[in-house]
C-alpha cells in the first residue's frame, strides 16, 4: 500500500477560495484530508522580492487522482502561475494510509 499515495501543496490569496476547493475535492472522493493554514511566503516573482499572506492548502490523495487534481486546481485559480506540487508519502501508519484509501473515489 505504501508508495501510492501524495501530499499536494498549493496557495491561495483567499481562504474563501482555498475552502471552497478544499469542499469540492472532498465532495468529489478526489482528496481524503484537506488542511488549510494561514502562512507568509516570501518569493521572487517578475524579478522582484515579494511578502504575501497567503493560505497553504496541503492535500492528502491517491497518485492516481494526481491529474484530476491538478486540473481542479489550476482551472480557474486566482495566481498567473499557481504553486502546484506533489511530494510521495513514502511511508506512514498502516491504519491511516487505509483511511485515506478508503476515503477516496475507487
Amino acid at each position: 500500500m505504501k508508495n501510492k499515495f501524495i501530499e499536494i501543496k498549493t496557495t491561495y490569496k483567499s481562504l474563501i477560495l482555498a475552502k471552497r476547493i478544499c469542499q469540492k475535492l472532498l465532495e468529489n472522493k478526489l482528496v481524503a484530508c484537506a488542511q488549510i493554514s494561514k502562512i507568509q511566503s516570501f518569493y521572487i516573482f517578475d524579478n522582484k522580492p515579494e511578502i504575501q499572506n497567503e493560505i497553504l492548502v496541503v492535500l492528502k490523495t491517491k497518485k492516481s487522482l494526481y491529474h484530476k487534481i491538478k486540473k481542479a486546481i489550476i482551472q480557474g485559480h486566482e495566481y498567473k502561475v499557481p504553486q502546484f506540487i506533489s511530494q510521495n508519502i513514502d511511508d506512514g501508519s498502516d491504519s491511516y494510509l487505509k483511511w485515506i484509501e478508503s476515503s477516496l473515489k475507487k
